[in-house]
């Protein structure tokens, strides 16, 4: 019987900054802490159930059809958002949430799944997004 028989792995969580995705009228943002997440996987596809009206972004493999390019390697991508300019699937996305004004831009939280490999979006939690807008001194934050 070895001696580490009753003993348990400690996971180790690190800390990675927000997982927010920012959906532009024809863009996709994915902040930093999207691309840490998914540990900078050179491929990723979108999944969408738009009866839960929640879009995921899952890593996947150069040999999947539906692949796209995501990110450079670490040290090559440094701190960096990843940007998808694809207005067909901007479009599919914004199409379920109708009541989104095509002007405006989203930014939604995001959720890890460390078993998929995926970060999952409830776009009903989406919200009116303005690149440098501050909160009220007190406000609670994101980030």
């Amino acid at each position: 019987m070895s001696m580490l028989s009753k003993f348990e792995v400690i996971e180790i969580v690190k800390h990675v900054p927000p997982m927010s995705l920012i959906i532009e009228p024809t863009k996709l943002r994915q902040t930093r802490g999207i691309v840490e997440a998914l540990e900078y996987a050179p491929f990723v596809h979108y999944l969408l159930d738009s009866g839960s009206k929640k879009l995921a972004i899952q890593v996947t493999t150069e040999k999947d059809p539906q692949k796209v390019a995501f990110s450079k390697e670490k040290d090559e991508q440094g701190a960096l958002a990843v940007l998808y300019q694809n207005s067909k699937l901007v479009e599919t996305i914004r199409a379920v949430m109708p009541e989104w004004d095509p002007s405006k831009k989203y930014k939604v939280p995001g959720t890890y799944s460390k078993t998929d490999k995926a970060i999952i979006f409830d776009l009903k939690k989406g919200v009116p997004y303005a690149r440098g807008e501050h909160k009220k001194k007190g406000e609670a934050t994101e980030e």
